[in-house]
């Protein structure tokens, strides 16, 4: 019980830091944006 509960841990995570990976991304693609007007 206790390793599939980490495992959740673990995957979710992964998927905050995917969710963070692509928030930077478009934050970096919008200043760029912004700065080549």
């Amino acid at each position: 019980m206790d390793q599939m509960n980490s495992g959740v841990i673990f995957h979710n995570y992964l998927v905050l830091l995917r969710i963070a990976q692509y928030t930077y991304e478009g934050n970096v693609f919008l200043l760029l944006l912004h700065s080549g007007r």
